[in-house]
């Protein structure tokens, strides 16, 4: 936060991956947990219209980020609200990208076989998601369900294998259901900056649940 202190979520397992582009005069912040191959349609959607004004780029009459480092591979802004304390306002620090991946690319030039962080992860098409939220909402089986694992992907061999190692369910039809869906989703991979490794392990929670309408 600006004054010093840790956000706290209360959540500390989750990871929230904050994505900036900043244009000539629009800039997108994509908060997800997913990096996603459409990368074009999605930034399209969620562009903002801003100004620089001095160190400040103004989003709005009230509201913007003040920039209070700017390097060529780091910047660090901090949340600029009207009459918002400084404890409740956001500091981020933020990491070009290309520089990130080649200090990872780095860590791991003599390895084979690599564990995927939030940072350091192939990507997938969001066309994908799609098709698997799509069949979610299909099947009231999947309704309430939570399972943890891994999916290993192996770049040379074009193939992906999925574990599921814990599950609130034992209905063996829907998890094998989910592990065909990964299985044979190899194409959908963005595997660009790990053609180098022999498999890499991307470990994995799902939880899907019904929203139910209130009345």
């Amino acid at each position: 936060m600006k004054d010093g202190s840790r956000l706290y979520t209360g959540f500390p397992i989750d990871s929230i991956n904050t994505r900036f582009v900043i244009g000539t005069n629009k800039f997108c912040m994509n908060m997800s947990l997913f990096s996603q191959l459409d990368y074009k349609e999605n930034l399209s959607k969620c562009l903002l219209d801003y100004k620089l004004i001095d160190n400040v780029i103004q989003t709005s009459q009230y509201s913007g980020y003040i920039v209070e480092r700017f390097t060529a591979d780091s910047l660090t802004l901090c949340e600029k609200i009207n009459d918002t304390p400084d404890e409740k306002l956001k500091r981020l620090y933020l990491v070009r990208e290309e520089t990130m991946i080649a200090d990872y690319k780095e860590k791991y030039k003599n390895q084979t076989h690599i564990v995927a962080s939030s940072n350091f992860t192939p990507k997938i098409k969001e066309s994908f998601m799609k098709l698997l939220n799509e069949d979610f909402n299909k099947h009231s089986s999947y309704y309430n369900l939570r399972l943890s694992g891994r999916i290993i992907i192996f770049p040379k061999e074009k193939k992906v294998k999925t574990e599921i190692t814990n599950s609130t369910r034992k209905d063996s039809i829907q998890l094998k259901r989910i592990s065909n869906y990964f299985n044979n989703s190899f194409e959908d991979w963005d595997l660009k900056d790990f053609m180098a490794y022999e498999s890499v392990e991307l470990p994995f929670v799902f939880e899907v649940k019904k929203n139910w309408p209130s009345n």
